[in-house]
């Protein structure tokens, strides 16, 4: 806007092709990450160019950038590419696409847009049942933001983008296991992961040895024997026990 406008074209025309040079460059890398390295670095470099896209909108491409080089080289996420068969990469990636989904609805809440960005949030559903938070939080966000449109304008196609995606997991696990699960079975077990008297908030004790080996014998026992939801029915009713004894 202060700039020289004779100059302001050809600048815009730079950034421009710098930002998609770098798409491609993204892109490209991504199979060839793949097949010498693995899929976790080649989901590390999808987040990364998926960062730079998020952070072009609003900071510019050298920041851009720079907040893409900063992920690549993320100390945590280069240490679990290539030490551990961790998903940290891949649910980082959804996650930041659901963020850039959610800031394309912003700049245009088209129908398309928006439910984009419903499959977005169902797609990292799969991954961490978390990413489900975004849901209401969008809805809410995009509403406020564009209150004009009127909230069914916006819930509609977001929600509906977001059914298409569970719908057939939600379908699978129903004639399956014959009731609703959710995205997981193992809710019982996580929350008594974390609430049991020997818990440590993690998923080994303080010598290594995986909770569940640590429990008590005639707990293990209840759990013989015992169908997938049963198990995890005991697991729930064992941690919520344990937070009603201890609610501090």
């Amino acid at each position: 806007e202060v700039a020289d406008q004779s100059y302001v074209g050809t600048a815009l025309t730079l950034q421009l092709s710098l930002g998609f040079t770098l798409t491609v460059a993204t892109i490209w890398l991504v199979p060839v990450l793949r097949d010498e390295l693995g899929w976790q670095w080649a989901f590390g470099a999808l987040l990364a160019g998926t960062v730079m896209l998020i952070a072009r909108r609003g900071l510019g491409t050298r920041l851009a950038v720079a907040a893409g080089m900063m992920t690549a080289l993320h100390p945590a996420l280069v240490f679990y590419d290539t030490h551990q068969l961790a998903a940290l990469s891949l649910a980082a990636w959804l996650i930041a696409v659901v963020v850039l989904a959610a800031l394309r609805a912003d700049e245009r809440p088209t129908s398309v847009r928006l439910a984009w960005l419903g499959a977005a949030i169902g797609l990292a559903m799969y991954e961490r049942g978390t990413a489900g938070v975004f849901l209401p939080v969008s809805v809410a966000w995009l509403w406020w933001r564009h209150r004009a449109l009127g909230w069914r304008r916006v819930t509609a196609p977001l929600v509906i983008g977001w059914l298409l995606i569970l719908a057939p997991w939600l379908v699978r696990n129903a004639v399956v296991y014959r009731q609703f699960v959710g995205m997981t079975s193992l809710t019982g077990e996580l929350l008594w992961r974390g609430n049991h008297p020997g818990a440590t908030g993690t998923t080994v004790t303080a010598d290594l040895t995986p909770v569940l080996h640590a429990a008590p014998p005639e707990f293990l026992k209840r759990l013989e024997g015992r169908g997938e939801l049963q198990q995890q029915a005991v697991f729930r009713q064992e941690a919520v026990a344990f937070l009603r004894a201890h609610p501090g």
